[in-house]
């Protein structure tokens, strides 16, 4: 319930989101481990970001631009927590500032059926993955 507190904290998110249950494969991410899932399950890593010196402007265009093409609501889950919310992807990238806390939080993005991923490093570096066909 720590999330949910965190959320309702957030100006212009109440209603905006729904507290979710791990679906099978993030589950298995939350036991096995991220790196663990991406090698076993066929997903290749796309592309790297490093939002270190982005102002917050370019790492909006940045989230904007790699979930542009996937379904409109998608999974966010902070990964210590182990807990998840779904929340329309323009309501995450509006919110992304509020919703993940460099060095503190390591958030995985779950886009649609679990097809394509978005980690948000607690390290500043932004990774995306996809499932391979």
């Amino acid at each position: 319930m720590h999330l949910e507190k965190r959320l309702q904290a957030i100006d212009g998110l109440a209603g905006k989101y729904g507290m979710l249950k791990p679906s099978p494969l993030v589950a298995s991410i939350l036991r096995e481990g991220l790196k663990y899932v991406l090698e076993n399950e066929g997903y290749e890593q796309l592309l790297t970001q490093d939002v270190s010196d982005m102002d917050d402007a370019d790492v909006i265009s940045w989230l904007q631009s790699v979930l542009s093409d996937v379904s409109n609501t998608i999974s966010v889950w902070w990964l210590f927590e182990h807990e998840g919310v779904t929340i329309a992807s323009g309501d995450f990238c509006e919110h992304y500032d509020d919703l993940w806390h460099p060095s503190s939080d390591d958030l995985l993005v779950v886009c649609g059926d679990g097809s394509r991923l978005v980690e948000l490093h607690h390290e500043e570096v932004f990774a995306v993955f996809e499932k391979s066909h």
